[in-house]
């Protein structure tokens, strides 16, 4: 109801509203009906009984001759007539109105032109209110009894002519012959709105199926639910098994959901609003969590006694849209984590790339005079820093070529296991081993993995040369590569006991031409290789050091072959 204000409007505004509620108070149902036609026959049963009450109580007091018995019965029939009993009111009345209909036709010994219409009146009455109750073949029986009745009851005080009998049946028959077609239209107009509707139905239980969901209709005075066959899959129980009530679906849904559903239902219920929307979860009875949409509508039964209603609405699953949707917000995440990268990496490049070019292009110049001046130990120690640069550089592309391969797996997965890449790894830097003397240990019995052989391998071999380059001075050098359970998980890891990194270190070690120290060879991208390489892989990477001067573990995890 809206707020009344000033203006025109509002004085119609209570002759309209006292006319709702008369209207209300006199033709609607008190109780509840289940169906919309049950009120509809109820309401029209109502009205034609307060037609007639009227018309008899005018009669009563115009010409004083009818019976005052009518008017009691017609009373209770009118009370039954707003309550489920309406059938039973419909009834009584056709045995009400059957009394005068006899009454009059004793009198009609000679009829005047009103008598015979008032006749009419009473006779028709009975049938035309029974085709609201009943079928087509029930009509057909009540106008021959009717007619079978009318023609003999005169019979008890005057005799019957051949006249008066066909005169009696060509009013009846007549009579009954449009009952009868009335009767058979109504039916034929009911049976297609029962087709229609089953095809309505169909059509709607076929677009359910169509999107996987499920309708659904509650009472809140009752706690009952009725489902639709496609609600128990959602819910991931038997449709045997669930007992409709109200409680048994809430108490699968999540518990920090479950506020949010009973305040949508509640306020959908309460009016302050006529739809109802919520997106919550359900815990299925083998423990998968599922995404469950409702959607209703709130109705009002319209009762003057009954201020409930009830809730229509469908179910539908949409874990694979919630999923999806976490995709996108990751998939996000990572386009801003590469853009973020792809902007230090042109920075970095292009700062890195111009140092050797910078040492090139002065040595160059330094070449130039020297030659001139014919200085051929300084054109030779010119020669060995522009050569050194270009090396740098060329070191530095390839690195930067490496890398941008290492997003992509381009071979086809292949399972291979994980000692021999490891051996393969420390074939590869055998001379810097030999080198400096570190003894290399392997582990035995390894699992297998399944991933780019040739990318894997490059794994080790980065690992491996980030161990050797930063032993430090370490008299007894060692590196161990190995693998273990962690919580359920295979972990491979290559550890060393070399120069140790200090916890805020971890992460920036891992970025783009990262070098701890610059003493140390490198273009600082093998261990952002390393990186990319395993999350290409969908594994992770991290490390660990216990303190400074006692070694690093890198730790890693790669797609096991399954047994």
């Amino acid at each position: 109801m809206s707020h009344s204000g000033k203006g025109v409007g509002v004085r119609s505004r209570p002759s309209s509203a006292f006319s709702q509620r008369l209207a209300g108070w006199l033709l609607w149902p008190v109780q509840p009906l289940p169906r919309p036609e049950q009120v509809r026959n109820a309401s029209l049963v109502a009205f034609l009984l307060l037609v007639l009450l009227l018309a008899i109580l005018i009669e009563q007091i115009w010409y004083g001759n009818t019976p005052l018995i009518i008017i009691p019965f017609l009373l209770a029939a009118y009370g039954l007539s707003r309550t489920k009993y309406f059938m039973v009111a419909t009834l009584l009345t056709i045995l009400v109105l059957s009394y005068p209909s006899y009454f009059v036709a004793l009198r009609m010994v000679s009829p005047s032109a009103a008598e015979v219409t008032q006749t009419m009146v009473w006779i028709s009455l009975p049938i035309l209110l029974s085709s609201l109750l009943l079928p087509l073949w029930a009509m057909a029986l009540l106008a021959l009894a009717h007619a079978v009745f009318m023609l003999l009851l005169p019979g008890l005080n005057p005799a019957i002519s051949f006249v008066d009998l066909v005169g009696s049946l060509g009013f009846v028959l007549p009579l009954s012959l449009v009952v009868f077609i009335v009767a058979r239209q109504r039916n034929l107009l009911e049976q297609d709105r029962q087709r229609e509707l089953q095809r309505s139905r169909e059509a709607l239980h076929l677009a359910l199926d169509a999107a996987n969901m499920g309708a659904w209709e509650w009472v809140p005075d009752t706690g009952t639910v009725s489902w639709s066959v496609n609600v128990a899959p959602l819910l991931g129980l038997p449709p045997d098994t669930f007992d409709g009530r109200f409680e048994t679906y809430l108490s699968l849904v999540v518990e920090e959901d479950r506020p949010a559903v009973q305040a949508s239902l509640g306020d959908a219920l309460a009016g302050g609003q006529d739809h109802y929307y919520v997106q919550h979860r359900v815990t299925r009875p083998g423990g998968e969590v599922h995404w469950l949409e409702g959607l209703g509508r709130a109705h009002r039964t319209g009762t003057r006694n009954d201020p409930g209603g009830l809730i229509t609405g469908i179910l539908a699953d949409i874990t694979p849209r919630k999923a999806a949707e976490a995709e996108r917000e990751r998939l996000i995440r990572e386009l801003g984590s590469k853009n973020l990268e792809l902007e230090r990496f042109t920075y970095t490049v292009s700062h890195d790339l111009k140092s050797p070019l910078i040492t090139i292009q002065g040595f160059l110049d330094f070449l130039q005079q020297d030659i001139a001046s014919q200085n051929e130990a300084n054109v030779a120690t010119d020669m060995h820093y522009i050569r050194q640069a270009s090396e740098r550089m060329f070191s530095l592309l390839n690195d930067l070529l490496a890398l941008s391969r290492a997003g992509r797996v381009i071979r086809a997965p292949q399972a291979v296991p994980f000692g021999d890449l490891a051996q393969e790894a420390v074939d590869l830097v055998a001379g810097q081993t030999t080198r400096q003397q570190v003894q290399v240990t392997i582990q035995p019995d390894m699992p297998a993995v399944l991933g780019d052989r040739v990318r894997l391998v490059q794994v080790l071999q980065n690992l491996l040369d980030n161990a050797i380059k930063y032993m430090g001075d370490q008299p007894q050098p060692q590196v161990i590569i190995g693998s273990r359970v962690q919580d359920g998980e295979t972990v491979f890891f290559v550890t060393d006991n070399g120069m140790g990194i200090a916890p805020r270190h971890y992460e920036r070690i891992f970025g783009l031409f990262e070098r701890l120290s610059n003493e140390v060879e490198g273009s600082g991208l093998g261990l952002a290789l390393v990186k990319r390489i395993v999350e290409t892989h969908q594994g992770r990477v991290w490390l660990e050091s216990a303190h400074p001067d006692r070694g690093t573990t890198f730790y890693f995890t790669l797609p096991l072959v399954e047994s």
